[in-house]
């Protein structure tokens, strides 16, 4: 099925993102569908070996988590501003955007009204190691010219996952000829998400848009650049707001983030093979739909 704004299919069935060298350690979790980031000591902040997910342009107010991390860390968020986006005069991170895209979030899109699932602790991780193995194939697919693609162990703020869990967080890793890199995800159950999520998710991105498809659900694209102008760190993310509620997010860099080094010019595998994962309806977590 075509979408109203580009053509791209509701399924995607074929493929078509700191500081100095050294400085950063990136890392975020999402909590209840709000991003929330660790900021790099090279902005004078924090800086944790390991510590994972996207970075610093998709912020919000509940504090600063790590996940994934080897010690969670958690600080307020009045301790840790986002740093400074990439100072570019002249340049429009719009032009970033796949063709074809409404401006801003999503307006359509409807959440559930009803809280999420309640789920054990043994049933997330039951059903993330049924999922688990198609995400990394698909992350293969979408970087065939990447080695050593390993999907690492699937949770929360942390390996492993906690009873009444909401959302599934995980991170895949993989090599290729200009050095480490990471695709992240995180799957946020029916009743997450609320009205204006992918709206504050929005006003803090370099630019934002978004696309709906036939189905109802919609697309949300963004991109967030920090660091020096010449080879600026960045941030690619898409959401997919499914017609049950539930969101898929996905994320690409260019830059390895445990270390913060920039390995690449632009994230990988780019927006139309981050669309492509995050629509995947295989990637579904729910457990009893």
């Amino acid at each position: 099925m075509t979408n109203e704004n580009s053509g791209r299919t509701a399924g995607r069935d074929s493929a078509g993102g700191p500081g100095s060298p050294g400085e950063v350690a990136q890392g975020t979790g999402r909590r209840r569908g709000n991003a929330v980031a660790v900021v790099a000591a090279g902005f004078g902040v924090l800086a944790v070996s390991g510590a994972v997910l996207v970075g610093p342009g998709l912020l919000s107010g509940d504090g600063v988590r790590l996940a994934f991390a080897d010690q969670p860390v958690v600080a307020s968020s009045s301790s840790a501003p986002a740093p400074p986006p990439a100072e570019e005069p002249g340049r429009d991170w719009a032009e970033s955007l796949p063709d074809g895209l409404a401006a801003g979030p999503p307006t359509g899109w409807t959440p559930v009204e009803s809280g999420p699932p309640t789920h054990s602790a043994g049933e997330l991780a039951g059903r993330a190691a049924e999922i688990a193995p198609h995400v990394e194939e698909r992350v293969r697919e979408l970087l065939p010219g990447a080695t050593e693609v390993t999907i690492g162990e699937l949770g929360g703020e942390g390996p492993g996952f906690h009873d009444g869990q909401d959302y599934v967080m995980g991170v895949v890793s993989y090599e290729d000829d200009q050095g480490p890199g990471q695709v992240a995800f995180q799957y946020n159950f029916p009743g997450v998400w609320g009205d204006s999520t992918s709206g504050e998710s929005c006003s803090t991105a370099q630019a934002c848009g978004h696309e709906v498809l036939d189905d109802g659900s919609a697309v949300r694209y963004a991109v967030e650049p920090w660091g020096p102008e010449e080879l600026p760190a960045l941030l690619y993310a898409v959401d997919h707001l499914r017609v049950d509620g539930s969101v898929l997010s996905v994320w690409g860099y260019n830059y390895d983030f445990p270390t913060g080094q920039v390995q690449r010019p632009l994230p990988v595998p780019g927006f139309d093979g981050l669309a492509e994962l995050a629509t995947d309806e295989e990637i579904d977590f729910r457990i009893d739909g």
